[in-house]
């Protein structure tokens, strides 16, 4: 068994993993620009499947870093958030883009559209050599729905339960559902959430703004605009795609997670009619697809 000798920093802050053990820096900086609800989680953890690829969670949420990797520190590391709200710059560089194994090819973590994000935003435009991955959904009522069903049950993913030791380890068990017959649906035959029409039509605009507002970062040569409906039904294209835009090799990639929802808009919506009729006739209607 090889042994890895831990790296530290001024702060006393330790990584421990194989694919800190190098000195290479000529890899793919990348960033994964996109909101919550997309299917960004089963997203970078396709990435993650990758030999030669680090995809990290999100870095700057209040309270937490999603390193989302065994060695590093926990996601509510006290001090590891002290040093990366005290310079969010240097905690870019120092820990992010910092030197890796020689086989990776590309380093990248996932931003959404949201405003602690905008600072970093704008200092990474200053990286030429940075890919954009656009992650959307082509259908914004999913999105919404997929909050309303995370916020109701307080469980934001599934996993199965050989995949448990992994997600204590990275700090997440208590946001996760854990699985155990993974051929039985997750939610429960009679569960169902009932939308109010004018908290609907809030959130559909809000997140339609806020998505032309972050869009603006970066120009068009360096994204790559990938939708998740498009993953899930060509999964081996739109990965292929991807590793292509990334400049590493084709490889089979897995996710480990589970999708939650698996009912219909008109199964889960237990007003699903009226909503329909009262957005007959505006833009929206286009996501009352059934």
């Amino acid at each position: 068994m090889r042994f890895f000798k831990k790296k530290t920093t001024p702060y006393n802050i330790q990584f421990n993993h194989p694919h800190r053990d190098g000195t290479k820096e000529d890899y793919q900086k990348f960033i994964l620009l996109t909101y919550p609800r997309s299917g960004s989680y089963f997203f970078t953890d396709l990435l993650r499947s990758h030999t030669n690829i680090v995809a990290f969670g999100g870095l700057y949420g209040p309270g937490k870093i999603g390193f989302l990797y065994p060695g590093y520190p926990d996601v509510s590391c006290r001090q590891t958030i002290e040093h990366r709200d005290r310079d969010t710059v240097a905690f870019l560089q120092k820990h992010i883009f910092t030197p890796f194994a020689e086989n990776i090819g590309a380093v990248g973590f996932k931003a959404p559209h949201q405003e602690q994000y905008r600072s970093v935003l704008t200092h990474l435009e200053s990286y030429p050599d940075l890919k954009v991955i656009n992650l959307h959904r082509k259908n914004m009522l999913d999105v919404y729905i997929s909050n309303v069903i995370a916020n109701t049950t307080q469980k934001w993913h599934a996993w199965s339960k050989e995949n448990v030791d992994y997600v204590e380890t990275i700090g997440a068990i208590q946001r996760v559902r854990i699985v155990e017959d993974v051929s039985k649906p997750i939610l429960p035959d009679d569960f169902s959430i009932s939308l109010d029409f004018d908290q609907v039509l809030h959130g559909l605009r809000s997140n339609k703004e806020a998505i032309q507002e972050f869009e603006t970062f970066f120009n068009d040569e360096r994204k790559l605009i990938v939708f998740y409906e498009d993953l899930i039904k060509d999964k081996i294209g739109e990965v292929n795609r991807v590793l292509e835009f990334l400049n590493v090799d084709s490889q089979e990639l897995t996710s480990r997670f589970l999708k939650i929802n698996t009912r219909k808009k008109s199964e889960i919506i237990s007003n699903y009619e009226e909503l329909r009729r009262k957005f007959a006739g505006t833009e929206w209607i286009e996501f009352f697809d059934e």
